[in-house]
């Protein structure tokens, strides 16, 4: 991905700091450990600047599920490459600073979740809980989210082995969306703040990216889905979930997310020629685009157009049906979807 920021400079940079403060260490490599080191030092500074300038934690999460499971060939301890994290993003933020002539305090955040995820804090999930939440147990889970806490707490609950494929779906679906939506209800009631809301997004975020790296994966099919949010809704933890299935179940998938225009929506059906698309609205107010997106689609691509699916907040709490919205199906889970794309 290509990036404004010096990546060969970064890594050069905490290549050479790394070399200083560990010189017995990096004498012990031989040339293939000590090119890999080098290999994951550029992937990991390209996945946190990509995560800064795409605004998607994500991206950097994605990266470090991949990184831990490389953690088991020991080239280096994971408190080294703690140690390089905090270098790189060190290095990162000087290189923005000069850049830009602000400070982006931000990234003090994203290093601290990139840490976590190579420390102690973020412990292998092995087993999940298959039974429903009850109400004190999304005060707790919303509790644990809003504080930062970037482990699965299966500690609350019974554990239970895996069953199949489910994992991802279940945890998503029956433990961070509850959660999620009264974690919602307390923000619109002024009784946590928006900061606070967004904590809890990115701490949904971590652990369902520890749970998709653990999930069983379908063979790629070859059909691909283009996802985006509709014009207005910045909500897309619930479109990650949906894409993070469908990668699980073997789709090619590509999530423009929120901000993304209808022209661009338009633009990329035309380019990527999806089998199906996805689009979420999460307030009532977002629907006449919705529809008017649908149509868009419908009188464009006539007899080649995709599947299409809308799904998000407004349309799980209300009777809304698909052809309401001008869809060809309503989404409301991922269990629906499971039964979308069977």
């Amino acid at each position: 991905m290509n990036t404004f920021l010096p990546i060969q400079e970064i890594v050069h940079s905490a290549w050479t700091q790394h070399v200083t403060a560990h010189e017995k260490v990096v004498l012990e490599l031989d040339c293939a450990q000590k090119e890999f080191l080098l290999d994951e030092m550029r992937r990991l500074t390209k996945s946190i600047s990509a995560a800064i300038e795409c605004g998607d934690h994500q991206i950097l999460l994605d990266y470090l599920g991949w990184l831990r499971r490389t953690l088991e060939q020991e080239v280096v301890s994971v408190e080294i490459w703690s140690q390089i994290i905090e270098t790189i993003f060190e290095q990162i933020s000087h290189s923005l600073e000069a850049l830009t002539g602000d400070v982006f305090h931000e990234i003090h955040g994203l290093k601290n979740i990139a840490q976590d995820h190579l420390s102690d804090k973020f412990s292998p999930i092995t087993s999940f809980p298959e039974v429903a939440l009850e109400a004190t147990d999304i005060q707790n889970l919303a509790g644990s989210l809003i504080a930062g806490t970037q482990v699965f707490p299966y500690d609350m609950f019974t554990s239970a082995k895996v069953q199949g494929g489910s994992t991802y779906e279940h945890v998503a679906q029956s433990l961070i969306q509850p959660t999620m939506y009264y974690i919602g209800d307390l923000w619109e009631q002024g009784k946590i703040g928006t900061l606070q809301e967004q904590m809890a997004t990115i701490s949904a975020q971590a652990i369902l990216a520890q749970v998709k790296v653990l999930s069983p994966t379908l063979p790629r099919n070859k059909r691909k889905v283009l996802l985006s949010c509709v014009p207005g809704n910045q909500h897309e933890l619930g479109l990650k979930m949906i894409q993070d299935r469908l990668d699980l179940g073997g789709f090619e998938t590509r999530n423009l997310r929120a901000g993304a225009s209808i022209d661009s929506i338009l633009r990329h059906i035309d380019q990527d020629k999806p089998d199906m698309v996805g689009l979420s609205v999460c307030l009532s107010r977002q629907i006449p685009d919705l529809k008017r997106i649908m149509d868009m689609i419908r009188t464009e691509f006539s007899q080649n157009r995709p599947f299409l699916m809308a799904g998000g907040l407004v349309l799980n709490v209300t009777q809304t049906t698909a052809s309401e919205v001008h869809a060809d199906v309503k989404v409301r889970s991922l269990e629906g979807l499971r039964e979308v794309i069977s």
